[in-house]
């Protein structure tokens, strides 16, 4: 674990932490979080068998109540199956370092701090790899990292993302969806 040396985004901070980092594999976990007992064996065990599998992986990420998408989605959660999915959530996820590096770590351009894992999911995807819903499962508080200022900068990520892609993150998906 690492400070940021100035008060910088979200993304700016991952992409130190990770010119810091010496490993092949990297783990992203936000600062609101519980782990589960041998939740690093299992994440690591998941990208292996996947891999092996003939899955390009991108995004390995866990499931929690809290999250949006697929990975708090109460459908999904119980039931011990893999899910592949376009969109992520990085502050609780694995990516080996070459598909991260592939795709320019993380954009800091523009003001706010969400979105961004939307954003690396889908040029991950673009890419040719598979973003994995693992069998991993984290305690996520939500609303820590950000804290009173999540709404705030969800309108300005939101702006952002829509000006970089041309279209909101859920045409994108939906598109996506259509396409498979």
């Amino acid at each position: 674990m690492v400070n940021h040396p100035e008060k910088k985004s979200w993304a700016s901070k991952i992409n130190y932490g990770v010119s810091l980092a010496r490993g092949e594999i990297l783990i992203f976990l936000n600062d609101d979080l519980v782990v589960s007992p041998n939740w690093l064996d299992q994440f690591l065990y998941d990208l292996e068998f996947l891999k092996n599998k003939g899955i390009k992986v991108g995004l390995l990420g866990a499931r929690s109540w809290g999250l949006s998408g697929i990975q708090g989605h109460p459908e999904y959660l119980s039931r011990n199956e893999y899910f592949v999915s376009p969109r992520i959530i990085d502050g609780i996820s694995l990516i080996e370092r070459r598909a991260f590096e592939e795709v320019g770590g993380h954009d800091e351009s523009g003001e706010g701090n969400q979105f961004r894992d939307d954003d690396l999911s889908l040029r991950l995807w673009f890419k040719g790899y598979r973003n994995v819903m693992g069998l991993v499962y984290l305690h996520h508080f939500g609303g820590g990292t950000l804290g009173e200022k999540a709404r705030e900068d969800f309108q300005v990520s939101r702006q952002w993302f829509e000006k970089k892609w041309g279209k909101s993150p859920e045409e994108i998906y939906q598109e996506i969806a259509r396409s498979d």
